[in-house]
């Protein structure tokens, strides 16, 4: 993930249309997967709009993946004054993985936390993130119901991290394989996979167990099958399913013992 500075040129008057203009194109690139975060320092220097964001990779903000709201948007800022933005790239963010370099994938996994600030796709050979523009659009054009369920998925978590307001109700849904979180990233999932090829996996996030022999006995909510693996995949998920595409762990609470 980079850091980068979009500019976008203010005309002389009022420079209210360009300023509306330019926030109907931020949202529109968040939307379409090609800046992180919906939230977005703005600033006004002179005759310069400054909007500095988080990109997924260099290249994000390239015409070629530009959805036909993205090329909608920058019509209109071009039309009230602002021209054509600039970006320039200000250096890679250095507390996050770079982007998945792979030149071709053999799964994807459907992953986020609530510290997570990166694409909430990861590749299933090495793991880094997975630029949403670079996979085919997954609703109306646009990735927002992936980027809805991250946030709801973080939102979640972040109640049961903090162990107080709800932290009942966000675990269930991380942990339930029919929590109506489950649901929604499944159904993401399906969708992953009929316009990829490829399995794309759901991870059930497993907070409580009794011991490490139970929770290797553990079997797929799913299928009942067995699923527990030798070794963690990535070092991170201890239980894999390939028949409903499902990753779990070992309880933290047992392997924090």
């Amino acid at each position: 993930m980079v850091t980068a500075v979009v500019e976008i040129s203010l005309p002389a008057g009022d420079p209210a249309p360009v300023v509306d203009a330019a926030g109907d194109l931020l949202a529109t690139w968040y939307k379409n997967g090609q800046i992180i975060g919906k939230n977005w320092p703005i600033a006004c220097r002179g005759r310069t709009l400054r909007a500095y964001v988080r990109l997924p990779a260099d290249d994000a903000l390239d015409q070629t993946f530009a959805n036909v709201y993205v090329s909608r948007k920058l019509e209109r800022v071009n039309a009230s004054g602002g021209g054509r933005p600039t970006v320039e790239i200000v250096g890679p963010d250095p507390d996050s993985a770079s982007p998945c370099a792979c030149t071709s994938r053999r799964s994807l996994i459907l992953f986020t936390h609530y510290l997570d600030v990166e694409s909430p796709l990861s590749c299933g050979d090495c793991f880094d993130p997975v630029p949403l523009y670079r996979v085919p659009p997954t609703r109306d054009l646009e990735y927002l119901d992936i980027l809805q369920w991250a946030a709801d998925y973080q939102a979640c978590d972040t109640l049961q991290m903090h162990c107080t307001t709800g932290e009942r109700f966000g675990e269930r849904q991380l942990v339930g394989h029919d929590s109506s979180l489950t649901a929604q990233g499944r159904e993401i999932c399906r969708r992953l996979s009929a316009k990829t090829g490829l399995p794309a996996y759901y991870y059930l996030h497993n907070s409580r167990g009794r011991s490490l022999r139970d929770e290797r006995r553990r079997r797929c909510p799913g299928c009942r099958r067995n699923w527990s693996m030798a070794e963690p995949w990535h070092g991170r998920f201890d239980f894999k399913c390939e028949r409903c595409l499902l990753l779990s762990n070992i309880a933290t609470n047992v392997v924090a013992r």
